[in-house]
């Protein structure tokens, strides 16, 4: 499990990011980032569109798409079809934790991964 130490919470129009910034084992930042283009999906191929997980180091080139999330007070999981990320966000100010939780919401308007509330 990886101890969230903030989270940071985009919407711009074009696109919607929520990253989990956390420390690795070498006292580096690392985040694990979501990431949707609603306006270019359009332009994608079915498999390409939704949102997008990927890990700041890894070098995977393949599109790994938000298959589920669950959610409670202070853990958030993030699945895909190859990955599970287990994420502690107890130390997280309050008001990141509930615009992540909004935005989150919002990044499913088509219903194309699956939010648990646990």
């Amino acid at each position: 499990m990886e101890f969230v130490s903030f989270i940071t919470c985009e919407d711009d129009g074009t696109g919607q990011i929520v990253s989990f910034a956390f420390e690795d084992g070498e006292m580096e930042i690392k985040s694990l980032i979501l990431i949707r283009t609603p306006k270019l999906e359009a332009l994608l191929d079915e498999e390409e569109r939704g949102v997008s997980v990927s890990m700041d180091g890894e070098t995977e080139d393949d599109f790994e798409a938000l298959a589920v999330v669950r959610l409670d007070a202070d853990r958030v999981t993030v699945e895909t079809r190859a990955s599970r990320y287990e994420l502690d966000i107890s130390r997280v100010d309050p008001t990141e934790a509930s615009e992540m939780k909004v935005l989150i919401e919002r990044m499913n308007f088509d219903h194309s991964f699956t939010i648990e509330h646990l």
